[in-house]
């Protein structure tokens, strides 16, 4: 079925939905004469750069590493950071610390995948997280990309308001998990700056056996349907494709795994022609039938009290499943579909039953 910054994870509080643990729990390094005000538990989002407020002639002084490792709550990662740097956020799979100017900060990020993707896979996801952060940044350009044997490093440029900042991004897979840290740095910054970035990831150390479950693709920004019909949050590291020829009257937008294994299928219609002579259910299996399997067999259905209609199903020849809600939205007829392949079922089943719990609805209009 394979249809279907900075961290890139940029990590800057604006896409994902992940709790964070109360801290700070860092160490602080030498130099520091209080401890600061405790980082209240706060929500992690993880977005494209957006416009900071930077000193025109930032006084760049040298970038010192703390000589004790900072790790963060989950266990999973550690490293040693800039000493007199602040912690803005931590949880359990995310940590901030920035200049307290803002002219230079850095994050870091472990989530899981649920398995060891394969190479193609996790070029695919890396790609896929590099287009969720940076497609609509301003002037964005791909100074650098290395692929070494165990990480991949991407160098970068791109404007914050009309501010030149630029950015050093490293990827890490180890097992089911995913780590990233990504360093932004003012032009002023950026070469005084960068060979200790480098430090820092060189000396990164990795602990995939606290990864916990609910980690799994846990950094995500929000989707929302063509029209506006409703939103939910999607992975970062997935792929979004939009097609607008499948159907003259309307437009099908996928949302894919990495690996291809589980997708989440938008269509949007034009309800007022096709409703003529058939009714919803019709019309909505037989387009399922049509896109996925004609052997696809229905399971179960039922109507929800807010109107839509549910269909569980499964094509038996290849183990696919899924299921699938359709309902009327003024006159646009809304097909939403989760489904996933046999492989890795009990992992996808989970997660897409997560990612439906996001749904919601802005601007529904029911008949």
């Amino acid at each position: 079925m394979k249809t279907g910054r900075t961290l890139i994870l940029l990590i800057i509080p604006a896409i994902i939905m992940t709790a964070c643990e109360s801290g700070p729990r860092v160490q602080m390094a030498p130099g520091f004469d209080q401890t600061p005000t405790p980082i209240k538990a706060q929500a992690n989002m993880m977005g494209t750069p957006v416009p900071t407020r930077v000193p025109p002639t930032p006084t760049i002084e040298p970038l010192t590493l703390d000589n004790q490792v900072y790790t963060i709550p989950s266990l999973t990662l550690s490293f040693y950071p800039p000493q007199r740097w602040d912690l803005l956020t931590e949880s359990d799979g995310y940590v901030k610390f920035s200049r307290p100017d803002g002219a230079a900060w850095f994050e870091g990020a472990v989530e899981s995948s649920g398995y060891t993707l394969s190479d193609e896979a996790y070029t695919k996801y890396v790609n896929n997280l590099l287009g969720s952060l940076y497609g609509s940044t301003k002037e964005y350009q791909l100074l650098d990309r290395e692929v070494l044997l165990d990480r991949i490093i991407v160098t970068s440029s791109f404007m914050k308001g009309d501010q030149q900042w630029y950015a050093m991004d490293f990827f890490l897979q180890r097992d089911r998990a995913v780590y990233a840290l990504s360093f932004q740095a003012h032009e002023l910054a950026w070469n005084s700056y960068k060979d200790k970035f480098s430090q820092i990831i060189d000396r990164v150390r990795t602990q995939t056996g606290y990864l916990k479950d609910d980690l799994v693709y846990v950094f995500r920004k929000p989707y929302q349907a063509p029209g506006g019909a409703f939103e939910l949050y999607m992975p970062l590291g997935w792929e979004l494709v939009r097609d607008e020829e499948a159907f003259p009257d309307g437009v099908v937008e996928t949302i894919s795994s990495p690996d291809g294994e589980a997708n989440i299928d938008i269509i949007v219609l034009d309800a007022t022609q096709r409703l003529i002579d058939a009714d919803i259910g019709q019309i909505s299996i037989g387009i399922l039938k049509e896109r996925i399997s004609k052997d696809l067999r229905v399971l179960a259905d039922d109507v929800l009290l807010d109107g839509r209609i549910r269909v569980d199903w499964q094509v038996d020849k290849t183990g696919e499943g899924g299921y699938t809600f359709f309902w009327l939205n003024g006159n646009d007829l809304i097909i939403l579909t989760y489904r996933h392949t046999s492989d890795h079922k009990g992992l996808y089943q989970d997660l897409l039953f997560n990612i439906g719990d996001s749904l919601n609805f802005p601007e529904l209009v029911t008949e």
